[in-house]
């Protein structure tokens, strides 16, 4: 009885250990699923998908700005350094799915996409345009405005009727403002801050008169008729703007002037008579201080002085006397206001 259990042990001990042999072998030639997983994660994190119980796979290029939200990072100041591949035991425990491939597309050209615009400098828009004119060129240096004016004449009377008059029996001129103009524009453009040109218009209106009395004159009218003055005043100006609000400003131009004589009706009902008036040109000084009210609208107050002479011929076509030169004085003193803008 002991031999025949000692027999039963041993063949339970050779079976065990045949068994165990079996596995061991089974084992060595399937590796895991655990060992597979682990060497193919190994080789992903180098940028090259390899299985290491069987051949190479294809190269798998590794794109981390693509990684999932929940991968780990990398510290975005810590520098990049090529990395070394782990050894089997240390293979990184992240899977395969925390990376995405990184795909690089080629751009291709729609036949229908609209060609490339052109550079900005290569072309504006009319507004850019615009603006820009207006900055280099206008902006602070146009100023457009309406002056009215008020003139006194420096001479108005001259000797006695038929001696030592103006003509004749004209002794006197007086000014008609009521038939002159009171209101002229003005523009004036500096296109440095201190001095600049400008343009401005002028127009007087005198009536020739006699100090006759009535029973000794040819007609109730106490005139022959009026002479018109009216012309063209370009110039130049000097200006300096103090605490952009107070502006004093001088100004030297050179009026050309167009003239003519309206006569009165009785003085030529017979078309005997005729005053021939010639054009003038004069010199002129004007001085003037200007306010800024608000931003670009300004007023100013303004004076001029002008010195200069009509010459004219009277032509008496009823008898033989001869043509009779003269001259009226129309030197005179403007005052004046201007409303403006500046752009």
């Amino acid at each position: 009885m002991r031999k025949h259990t000692i027999l039963i042990y041993l063949s339970t001990v050779l079976h065990l250990g045949a068994a165990t042999k079996a596995l061991l072998a089974t084992q060595e030639d399937v590796p895991s699923q655990e060992v597979r997983t682990t060497n193919l994660t190994t080789n992903i994190t180098e940028g090259v998908a390899v299985d290491t119980n069987t051949q190479p796979a294809a190269p798998y290029r590794v794109a981390p700005q693509e990684r999932r939200p929940d991968a780990p990072t990398q510290a975005d100041d810590a520098p990049t350094a090529p990395s070394e591949p782990d050894p089997p035991d240390q293979a990184d425990s992240r899977a395969p799915s925390d990376y995405l491939p990184l795909v690089q597309v080629e751009s291709v050209p729609s036949p229908t996409a609209p060609p490339p615009s052109r550079r900005e400098d290569d072309w504006r828009p009319p507004a850019r345009w615009a603006a820009t004119t207006y900055r280099y060129l206008l902006y602070q240096k146009l100023d457009i405005g309406v002056r009215t004016t008020q003139h006194t004449l420096h001479e108005t009377q001259r000797g006695k009727p038929f001696e030592d008059s103006f003509i004749g029996s004209i002794d006197q001129l007086r000014l008609l403002p009521d038939e002159s103009p009171r209101y002229h524009v003005v523009l004036r453009y500096a296109p440095i801050p201190y001095a600049g040109i400008g343009y401005q218009t002028d127009q007087l209106v005198i009536r020739t008169q006699t100090s006759l009395p009535r029973e000794q004159r040819s007609s109730d009218r106490d005139t022959d008729g009026n002479l018109i003055i009216k012309g063209a005043m370009p110039f130049i100006f000097a200006r300096y703007n103090w605490n952009n609000w107070i502006e004093p400003y001088v100004e030297y131009g050179r009026a050309s002037y167009d003239n003519r004589f309206d006569p009165d009706p009785w003085w030529d009902a017979e078309g005997r008579r005729e005053f021939v008036v010639a054009d003038s040109k004069a010199s002129y000084w004007s001085f003037g201080i200007g306010l800024t009210i608000y931003r670009h609208f300004l007023i100013d107050v303004y004076t001029r002085t002008v010195d200069m002479d009509v010459d004219a011929v009277y032509y008496f076509r009823g008898d033989d006397r001869e043509p009779e030169p003269f001259t009226f004085p129309a030197s005179h003193r403007t005052y004046g206001a201007t409303a403006a803008i500046r752009f």
